[in-house]
């Protein structure tokens, strides 16, 4: 019983996990951690892509535009 109890607690904290995750992903407030170690230029870019507004967020071609030039000063190919 007193197992099956905890497994219930655990259940619950679960459950209330989730529902505050999928409350953020609906409201729309929901973002990962940036690491601070990361470039300015990917953090910023990353930013604007989770703008609340979607008027406010690149289209595609800006976002692989943006890219390529973090790319190329970083000298990746």
């Amino acid at each position: 019983m007193w197992t099956m109890l905890e497994l219930c607690k655990a259940f619950n904290l679960m459950f209330v996990l989730l529902c505050i995750i999928i409350g953020g992903i609906v409201n729309n407030t929901l973002r990962p951690l940036i690491p601070s170690w990361s470039d300015p230029s990917w953090k910023q870019l990353m930013e604007r892509c989770w703008a609340a507004d979607p008027a406010d967020r690149p289209s595609f071609a800006m976002i692989s535009s943006e890219l390529r030039s973090i790319a190329a000063a970083m000298d990746i190919k």
